[in-house]
């Protein structure tokens, strides 16, 4: 059977049957959670109705009555249903029914007269199991074929959750091959914090679903990074902190602890550009080193004519001193 796919998209707002809008989550809460069929065929088995994939799908039979239905493995409020149907294996006719036990259902939507591959449906039920109850085919002569069904749970008073970044701090420097520890502070005024994950820019690098909520990002290469954590509570609403840049230095660098094979050409302490070096103890400045002249001076950095190489206040204690010139009258 040829297979012409739509994916769902999510929506933000919905209105329920009693007339008043309610936020719908952007969280699909039917991914991959465990489904039961009236039957199925090989490769094309029920999970493939929630996995997100729009190269699999589930087989339904050819007769009319058929279902399927997904165990959210908890009770949710749900506001929207999207079902992506292959063209030939549409249903025509269908309810999307819920559950608390799967022994007695509540319709909660009728379809009659489908036509569309695609199916965006504005629902209003509480279960803890939702069922697609078919009854008739769009075409007769093919079996039913969902590509994916995504569904998604009610905000309405819900508190979104509380998070903060917490480490590493705005615009630190690590070096390259660094693990870098990020941790968080997550809260849920009424309810709990399901987890919390975290972002380079738009990638994932990790989640971790138990206070403190932290992980360390191992073994990062050079670059400039933009992280951000999200938390997520138990009814799937979600708060995002803002972004924090970090630096990682490439690895070619000296360390404190002594170097070896240097090149005295390349490798050096110093400055590129036209500004004077400074060294500094117990962040009092030592010695100076002015760019412009190559003037040197410990204790100062005022040069006492423009002829001086070298000025030193304070004392100079020495041992069989000897101070030569040549080629320099007085």
């Amino acid at each position: 059977m040829k297979k012409i796919t739509a994916i769902a998209i999510i929506l933000g707002i919905c209105i329920t049957s009693n007339g008043f809008s309610q936020t719908c989550g952007t969280t699909n809460i039917g991914l991959n959670k465990p489904v039961t069929v009236s039957s199925e065929t090989q490769y094309h088995e029920g999970y493939n109705a929630v996995d997100n994939n729009s190269a699999t799908s589930w087989y339904g039979p050819l007769a009319d009555s058929a279902y399927l239905y997904v165990d959210l493995q908890q009770a949710y409020t749900v506001c929207q249903i999207v079902i992506s149907w292959t063209s030939n294996g549409r249903a025509a006719n269908y309810k999307i029914q819920t559950s608390t036990n799967t022994t007695s259902w509540t319709d909660i939507y009728t379809m009659t007269g489908n036509t569309a591959t695609t199916n965006t449906l504005t629902v209003n039920g509480t279960g803890r199991y939702i069922r697609i109850w078919m009854t008739s085919h769009v075409n007769t002569w093919a079996s039913y074929e969902i590509v994916d069904i995504a569904m998604y749970n009610s905000l309405a008073g819900n508190i979104k959750p509380k998070v903060s970044l917490t480490a590493p701090a705005n615009n630190t420097t690590f070096y390259e091959g660094a693990n870098i520890t990020l941790t968080t502070t997550a809260s849920d005024t009424d309810g709990t914090v399901s987890k919390v994950e975290f972002f380079q820019g738009a990638t994932k690098i990790g989640e971790d679903a138990t206070s403190p909520y932290g992980i360390t990002w191992s073994n990062v290469p050079a670059g400039t990074y933009s992280l951000t954590a999200k938390a997520t509570d138990n009814n799937n609403a979600d708060s995002t902190t803002p972004a924090i840049t970090i630096v990682v230095n490439p690895s070619n660098r000296w360390t404190i602890t002594g170097n070896s094979g240097i090149n005295p050409v390349t490798n050096f302490l110093g400055t590129l550009d036209n500004k004077s070096l400074r060294f500094r103890t117990n962040n009092l400045q030592r010695m100076y080193i002015d760019s412009a002249t190559g003037f040197v001076g410990i204790g100062t950095s005022a040069a006492p004519n423009s002829e001086a190489k070298l000025a030193v206040n304070g004392p100079i204690y020495a041992t069989k001193l000897r101070v030569t010139q040549t080629g320099w009258s007085d």
